[in-house]
């Protein structure tokens, strides 16, 4: 394991190329070429800015030399705690069994670009929205405590109730089923669960990017603050970058 001392990925939209070099582990996502940058939402504008969020996605994945773009309000190693806690639905007169987990709310394309492999089932997509059947994608290390005695394959198709507050849980069908890959932290527990965006807003976020191989930082970054530079005053950003980040 490693310690890192300051969040893998900062308000900055620095490449992460050099921590290929600390890490002694498959840290079961691609940090290579990719670059993060903050992106605030107002709380009460979070639920309606979801068009103005894909809008920013699409304008950074179409700039040249990215290769694919994501938002997410979470990324591995961040250092944001996200935990919640999720239960397999049972029938009501069986006292559901509830397991602590790390919850990610992020757009389509957050697999791809993030070079998270997917094991069975799909990722998230533009059908994934609001009013949509409501989906998650699990990591395998809460697929094998969901599902002990099953392959990655037998939690697909299966449904989760989110939340441990009776007023507040939601019904959650597990469309697919991910590697594993870290949290917040790599010595905090990896059972993890993915939400789509869309189903979720949040007013935290990250602007991803991935950048094509050979092109120079200063491109991708400017595809960042281009992309983001223009929205409205229900968003707020820092687009003033560290010189690197310390491990």
């Amino acid at each position: 394991q490693v310690a890192i001392a300051v969040p893998l990925i900062v308000m900055s939209a620095m490449s992460l190329d050099r921590f290929r070099a600390t890490a002694t582990s498959n840290l079961g996502f691609e940090a290579e070429l990719l670059y993060a940058a903050p992106l605030k939402v107002a709380p009460d504008a979070a639920a309606r800015a979801g068009f103005q969020i894909r809008s920013v996605r699409d304008s950074v994945e179409k700039a040249d030399g990215v290769a694919s773009a994501t938002v997410a309000d979470g990324l591995p190693l961040d250092f944001r705690d996200r935990g919640a806690m999720v239960s397999l639905q049972v029938d009501a007169n069986v006292a559901p069994r509830l397991f602590p987990v790390q919850v990610t709310r992020v757009s389509d394309e957050y697999l791809g670009t993030m070079g998270i492999p997917v094991l069975r089932g799909r990722g998230f997509t533009v059908d994934d929205g609001a009013g949509a059947e409501m989906v998650t994608v699990i990591s395998k290390p809460l697929a094998d405590k969901l599902f002990p005695d099953a392959d990655a394959a037998g939690g697909v198709g299966k449904r989760l109730v989110f939340g441990a507050d009776p007023q507040s849980q939601q019904t959650l069908t597990i469309v697919g089923v991910t590697a594993d890959f870290p949290t917040t932290q790599m010595s905090t527990e990896r059972e993890q669960l993915l939400l789509p965006l869309a189903q979720h807003p949040s007013p935290n976020l990250f602007v991803v990017a991935r950048s094509a191989p050979g092109e120079p930082a200063t491109k991708v970054t400017a595809a960042l603050e281009n992309a983001i530079r223009d929205l409205g005053p229900e968003f707020s950003r820092d687009l003033s970058y560290a010189d690197g980040l310390q491990f």
